[in-house]
């Protein structure tokens, strides 16, 4: 059996295990099939095209239903003479015994996620220390390990045996003048002869995962990149890569992203030119989860109450040690640091990326502020009286178009803005690559959304509507101060878009938004408002006390915020008052500076021991809020 997937073909073996394809081909390194359910024959994503002895399960039939089979085998890359013998099949559901090749869609270039602004070298992490050591005589035969903390007048420097032996042969060529890479007590290497030294900052996402390789004098970028977390073929969410990885796929996961980085990394480093071995240090954010996996823990705690981490992180290990295996990417004597986590489902992507903001924006520290990470997890944080208060809701992959029948990335075909026009009796889209409509991703689903709500296309309560009198019945369910006035004409206009029998609303003549996406859409944003709304009442403030609302992530900076206020996902007095800004991607930008700038260490600090946490599970008002802003 083969697999051809992305202009290579592949050998695959059946073994004992296998049952499905799905099993065969997460198992190929370098290939990411695009399994947001994690391989539970749930999402309908994870489409191929098979030969060989095969028919679609009921499942996979209506999975089937209304796709374009010859697109997709174009997609697939099948060849010409094997199109009328392909079938179209998706790996979770197709058992591997009668197929003879596997073709998988090519992967999709992802956009967005790159941090390139230069970060000053306030105060590098790792600093040159220029030191002379004494020469060895008889009458004074020093050995090496004492020189070296003798002249730097630390007496318990934790320095590796690698750089003693390195420094020795100097020595013994009557070398004495060296230049140590010190990181507080640690120190990496010392040399005769300075390198063009270089830092990495790593954001693991649980979608995509960003690098950013630093000269470690200037702080300016050297080159960057961003991939799918190979992840992915384990589920779009944390909670399914927590059930495999509980199900003996830890080791898989840790290796997968570990061999990732550094296929990426050397990639950099040959655009820099620089050896793997220039890099003295890794600075890596990404959520509880993530970076659990990485280092190879136990995610099991994390997943049940009372959810516990083994570890919060945030600080500095060898990159040979075991819970980083860094050295295959970087100087293995060289340093790794995971940011520190404020809570099971609270990581250290947001308090990367708050203190990074905090150094921006000094002045919010002593203001009220709030702080989304808006992704698969929804992590928030509210500013006040100088405490931190952070809490985890469980957005789930709607917004970014995982649980979306037609939702894809950020990537070429996808529509990202939506607007009303009752002048053309339809909708004006915008999409990636200015191509044609092939699906949506999260900031056109969150623009259809609120754009059809406001025509009433939706009602309140989520449904399809297409009778204006029904509409209005709706809202007469809602007091004055939360009724919607809804405008006849428009709906007049665009009703043509909605199919309630079908359970849909077109907005381009291929691309739709379903009942049941529109259902995933409300759970998601019911549960960041409602998680916005606990703790901005455990802080004590309302929305209307904030002075800053800060959208982070490449997702957050894409959004139309009109658009999130209007289906609920952001108070609209915020968005009103124009105090919500876009940030990026702080957890890429915390990561980076924290390799620079001794402000945001000490910021991070501050942090931790000023953090708050709130579990919306176990508080009593979060599913009232829940309930309450699952309507439109």
């Amino acid at each position: 059996m083969f697999l051809h997937a992305s202009q290579k073909t592949y050998p695959l073996s059946t073994g004992e295990n296998t049952r499905t394809l799905f099993d065969l081909v997460s198992a190929v390194p370098g290939v990411t099939p695009h399994t947001p359910c994690g391989g539970h024959g749930k999402c309908g994503k994870c489409i191929c095209a098979v030969l060989g002895d095969s028919t679609p399960t009921p499942a996979e039939t209506a999975f089937l239903a209304g796709i374009d089979r010859d697109a997709c085998l174009d997609r697939c890359g099948v060849p010409a003479d094997k199109r009328a013998d392909a079938v179209l099949r998706y790996l979770c559901l197709c058992p591997a015994d009668g197929i003879t090749d596997v073709y998988l869609p090519g992967s999709d270039e992802l956009t967005g996620a790159v941090f390139s602004e230069t970060v000053a070298a306030v105060s590098p992490v790792v600093t040159a220390k220029a030191v002379t050591l004494t020469l060895p005589t008889l009458e004074n035969p020093i050995d090496t390990l004492e020189n070296l903390r003798s002249a730097l007048g630390i007496s318990d420097a934790d320095i590796p045996f690698s750089a003693v032996c390195r420094v020795s042969a100097a020595l013994a060529q009557g070398k004495t003048d060296f230049t140590a890479l010190v990181c507080g007590k640690r120190v990496i290497d010392a040399v005769t002869e300075m390198r063009p030294y270089a830092f990495l900052a790593a954001d693991i996402g649980t979608t995509t995962v960003a690098l950013s390789l630093r000269d470690l004098q200037t702080g300016a970028e050297l080159a960057g990149d961003v991939f799918g977390n190979p992840q992915r073929s384990f589920g779009g969410d944390v909670i399914s890569r927590m059930s495999h990885a509980a199900s003996g796929d830890a080791e898989i996961l840790k290796n997968s992203i570990r061999t990732a980085i550094a296929e990426h990394a050397d990639a950099l480093c040959r655009r820099a030119g620089i050896d793997k071995n220039d890099i003295l240090f890794t600075s890596i954010a990404g959520n509880s989860v993530m970076e659990h996996l990485y280092a190879g823990l136990d995610t099991a705690p994390i997943a049940v109450s009372p959810f516990f981490m083994q570890t919060k992180f945030g600080w500095e290990m060898r990159a040979h040690d075991p819970l980083c295996g860094a050295d295959t990417f970087m100087n293995a004597d060289g340093l790794v640091c995971l940011a520190p986590l404020a809570a099971s489902y609270v990581g250290g992507d947001i308090t990367a990326g708050l203190a990074y903001i905090l150094e921006k924006h000094p002045e919010i520290k002593d203001r009220n502020a709030l702080f989304l990470d808006l992704g698969t997890n929804g992590e928030l944080c509210v500013i006040a009286d100088g405490k931190y208060y952070f809490a985890a809701t469980a957005a789930g992959p709607a917004l970014e178009g995982a649980e979306i029948e037609m939702g894809m990335s950020a990537t070429p075909g996808a529509v990202c803005k939506v607007r009303a026009n009752a002048e053309n009796g339809g909708f004006d889209v915008s999409v990636v690559g200015n191509g044609e409509a092939v699906g949506i991703c999260g900031s056109g689903i969150i623009d259809a959304a609120a754009a059809a709500v406001c025509a009433g296309l939706i009602a309140p309560t989520g449904s399809i509507c297409t009778d204006f009198e029904e509409l209005q019945d709706y809202a007469d369910m809602f007091d004055d101060a939360e009724a919607r006035e809804y405008d006849e004409d428009l709906f007049e206009a665009l009703v043509n878009c909605a199919d309630e029998d079908d359970d849909c609303i077109y907005f381009t003549e291929n691309v739709k938004l379903t009942g049941r996406d529109i259902r995933a859409v409300q759970t998601a944003k019911a549960a960041i408002s409602a998680g916005i709304e606990v703790l901005l009442r455990t802080a004590g403030i309302t929305a209307d006390d904030l002075d800053a609302v800060y959208l982070a992530g490449s997702f957050g900076g894409g959004i139309d915020v009109n658009s999130a206020a209007e289906i609920g996902i952001l108070p609209k007095s915020c968005v009103r008052r124009g105090i919500v800004q876009a940030a990026g991607n702080t957890s890429l930008a915390g990561a980076a500076a924290y390799l620079f700038d001794e402000k945001v260490r000490e910021n991070l600090r501050i942090i931790m021991e000023n953090a708050r946490y709130t579990e919306l599970s176990s508080d009593k008002g979060f599913t009232d809020a829940f309930v309450g802003g699952m309507m439109f």
